[in-house]
């Protein structure tokens, strides 16, 4: 069953790429219609069903990592996100066997990724017409680490040199962004 977005009621979250792991007060989004999804659509062919500065949260996890051109979801994102509106992305990460296995992979994700879309690049990406039309601001950076390196008597120098120099340290990574509007 579809929803329309006049029928959601506030706050409109929305997951997309939600597969069959639809979070739980979610609108879901996915290309396939063999999944939990309340839209069926393709985000690197279609625009969000949701109209401008509507949405509250949006969380895509384990999709970043396959999209083609990274600039026109984001800006899709920022789109239909209100002002102070957060995405939350968790994607393989670059240094982790779960980033380089998977032959459906087209990008690499770390720290650095979405720093592009912050006030520290936006500024001379516009100069050279990237495309970009958003702005975000990172909110918080996570990482998911296996084996020792989870424990939380190693000191976050320690983690931070390993992510950096060892292969497969942390599993993945969470990024979370707050559009900036105004």
């Amino acid at each position: 069953m579809n929803i329309s977005p006049t029928d959601v009621s506030s706050p409109t979250k929305i997951d997309i790429g939600c597969g069959l792991n639809k979070r739980q007060g979610f609108i879901g989004i996915d290309k396939s219609s063999d999944v939990n999804a309340d839209y069926v659509l393709d985000i690197e062919r279609e625009k969000l069903p949701f109209d401008d500065s509507s949405v509250d949260e949006i969380y895509c996890g384990h999709l970043v990592e396959h999209l083609h051109n990274l600039v026109p979801f984001m800006n899709e994102c920022y789109r239909v996100l209100k002002d102070c509106g957060t995405i939350t992305i968790l994607a393989p990460y670059y240094t982790s066997i779960q980033a380089t296995q998977d032959p459906t992979h087209v990008r690499f994700i770390s720290e650095n990724t979405f720093r592009y879309f912050t006030n520290e690049y936006v500024g001379d990406s516009r100069t050279f017409d990237y495309g970009i039309n958003c702005l975000f601001e990172i909110v918080k950076i996570d990482y998911g680490y296996i084996n020792i390196w989870a424990h939380s008597w190693l000191p976050e120098r320690v983690r931070h040199w390993a992510r950096r120099h060892l292969y497969n340290v942390a599993v993945d990574i969470t990024i979370i962004l707050r559009a900036v509007k105004n």
